[in-house]
């Protein structure tokens, strides 16, 4: 028995913020060729745990981290029209288990206006319904802020204790680079609408071959020059043109695990 709402690929679009087709094709061109996928300022060497921190209390808990990653979505192939509308007419896509293996997980959506329980501040034993994305807003703040005091703490007093701090605050931020809020009341369309997207993130930039793309999503127009570009590329290549008009064929066997 198999199920047809989750891929065994994940898509990484290229390209949205680039105008013409043109550079976008060049985008994905040099992509392909220096084989990797990487998060601003897209330097290799650069591994993990890139992230800007501002944990002021009247940060939105959307606007409070930052962190570099390199996301991919979970997307069936039968539903890869509105994201190409949405996002780009250029992307590549890799099976999930290869990216599992490169630090890719997804990442754990915070619906904004969700309640939950929260204890009543004028009684230890009583708790009251408050906004979700209010609540992770104030205690992610004071849990930045209580590590970062105590970091600052160690470094002066203790060094055993120093280390412990380090590693207990690289672990927040990687739980925070993977928080990911959206508003349940957008329409699908709405850029914002990120719930239906299962974003997957890796917090490290990932290297791959040629030969591990399962899939290219291109424009008809860049067809020829990329398998000029490209000879040696054996995956689906799939026209973007026929994904918008929904009449592409699809050969590509979803299934096939990664080895």
């Amino acid at each position: 028995m198999s199920q047809n709402y989750i891929s065994n690929v994940l898509y990484h679009f290229v390209a949205r913020k680039i105008e013409t087709e043109d550079e976008q094709y060049e985008s994905l061109y040099k992509i392909l060729k220096d084989g990797w996928l990487s998060f601003s300022p897209h330097i290799p060497s650069i591994c993990s745990g890139q992230i800007e921190i501002d944990s002021s209390k009247n940060r939105k808990i959307s606007e409070m981290f930052k962190p570099g990653f390199v996301c991919f979505a979970d997307i069936p192939e039968t539903e890869l029209q509105i994201h190409i509308n949405k996002f780009s007419r250029f992307g590549i896509a890799f099976y999930k288990s290869f990216l599992i293996d490169k630090g890719a997980n997804p990442v754990w959506y915070i619906e904004e206006n969700s309640a939950i329980y929260k204890n009543d501040s004028s009684s230890p034993e009583k708790y009251e319904l408050t906004n979700r994305a209010d609540y992770y807003q104030e205690f992610c703040s004071k849990t930045i802020w209580y590590f970062f005091q105590r970091y600052l703490y160690c470094c002066k007093n203790s060094e055993v204790e120093l280390q412990d701090t380090k590693e207990i605050l690289n672990f927040l931020i990687n739980l925070f680079s993977h928080f990911k809020v959206w508003n349940n009341n957008l329409e699908d369309s709405d850029l914002g609408n990120y719930y239906f997207e299962r974003e997957w993130r890796a917090t490290n930039n990932i290297n791959f071959q040629l030969s591990d793309i399962v899939v290219v999503i291109l424009p008809k127009n860049c067809e020829k020059q990329f398998k000029l570009d490209f000879p040696e590329y054996t995956g689906e290549l799939k026209i973007a043109d026929d994904i918008e008009k929904g009449t592409w064929d699809s050969p590509l066997a979803v299934t096939k695990p990664h080895t």
